[in-house]
């Protein structure tokens, strides 16, 4: 459960340090939303199973705290209040997307410190504002993710921009699993980032590798038999990249996504080693503008590998705005739909089974992103 008085104290701070702080803007972003669904699930060889559901639910939530201490120093903090306030891995909290300070030391370079977004994915991590896309799956969230750690900015042009960033490891590294536990992981991550321009046409590109120092403890059964404990230290390496383009006009947007990851499994040792796990993911996105509406299409291909386990996804979403008032331009209805179908192939005891499940989600709702000025 989110903190209120937390989230009251850091706002009052923030808001009554404005007075020494010039151009401090505040940014509102709300997206409440109905989601109906319908959920079909296939097995081999078991009966067709059918599910109807209809929810109530806050998908944004944010307020943006931004402003500069200086003309080359700038700061900005944005607390979320749909995510739990819970401390995660590394000191950090979900309801925290942005905690920086950045510093442009010269025309064209720019050191910036804190928690942010990691920019990878192509377009879908440079420019595309996640605020207004309506669907992402589960495996590409992983690697749009916010970390904490350094960035070294290089802007030659105002259409040029490269980034090298040191942070703590993307969200796709393992977890705990079975009868090992990763008891000190030592990661970090190192990455590249490009953005450019060129007229409507916005090439994006990144790069990120991920070393790892892992501490293992091998546990196994307490009945006198194997190993009780064993630790073993063993190095991996994950590798993430994302390539793309985007074209954008006043009212055209469209834009292409190739993301892929390599994450390196566990050595085999132990009763239960990690298998190696690769992801190759398209995104494409589209919208056009006329007048008060604007429809916009998602369509995602997504195929991912662990050990002799994998997935195929197949997913197409059509949403349509409705921009009612002119002077706010953030207000919009919206309604939708988003059609999946995944494919699951394992092997168990050297016997191929397959399931398939499919599902549609019906949207509904009201979003607002808005800035207002501090006086």
């Amino acid at each position: 459960m989110v903190n209120t008085r937390y989230f009251t104290l850091i706002t009052l701070i923030c808001l009554s340090s404005q007075e020494s702080i010039a151009g401090g803007i505040v940014g509102f972003t709300f997206r409440g939303q109905m989601v109906s669904e319908d959920r079909i699930l296939k097995k081999e060889s078991e009966p067709e199973y059918n599910s109807h559901f209809t929810k109530f639910s806050i998908e944004r939530a944010r307020l943006d705290l931004m402003g500069n201490f200086s003309n080359t120093t700038k700061y900005r903090l944005r607390l979320r209040f749909d995510q739990s306030s819970d401390v995660k891995g590394y000191n950090q909290t979900g309801t925290i997307d942005y905690a920086y300070v950045s510093h442009q030391v010269s025309e064209t370079f720019g050191v910036l410190v804190g928690k942010q977004l990691s920019k990878h994915g192509g377009p879908v991590g440079s420019f595309t504002p996640s605020d207004n896309s309506y669907y992402i799956h589960n495996s590409v969230r992983k690697l749009l993710v916010r970390t904490t750690g350094i960035s070294l900015d290089y802007r030659p042009s105002e259409d040029h921009y490269l980034s090298l960033r040191i942070s703590n490891p993307q969200s796709l590294d393992r977890a705990d699993r079975g009868d090992e536990e990763i008891s000190n992981p030592k990661s970090h991550s190192i990455g590249f980032v490009y953005n450019g321009k060129f007229g409507a046409i916005k090439p994006a590109f990144s790069y990120y590798i991920s070393p790892n120092d892992r501490y293992s403890r091998i546990r196994f059964a307490d009945d006198g038999s194997g190993i009780e404990s064993e630790s073993i230290f063993e190095k991996t390496e994950n590798t993430y990249m994302g390539i793309g383009a985007a074209y954008e006009t006043e009212s055209i947007a469209a834009s292409l996504s190739l993301l892929t990851a390599s994450i390196e499994g566990k050595k085999p040792v132990g009763s239960n080693p990690f298998d190696d796990e690769k992801l190759k993911s398209i995104h494409i996105m589209g919208s056009y503008k006329f007048d008060s509406l604007k429809p916009r299409l998602f369509v995602e291909s997504t195929a991912q590998e662990r050990g002799q386990s994998s997935y195929d996804l197949l997913s197409a979403a059509l949403v349509l705005e409705y921009f009612p008032e002119e002077d706010v331009k953030g207000l919009r209805y919206f309604a939708g739909a988003t059609r999946n179908r995944i494919e699951f192939t394992d092997y168990n005891s050297a016997i191929k089974t397959e399931t398939i499940l499919g599902f549609t989600k019906y949207y509904l709702g009201l979003a607002i992103d808005a800035d207002t000025m501090i006086p």
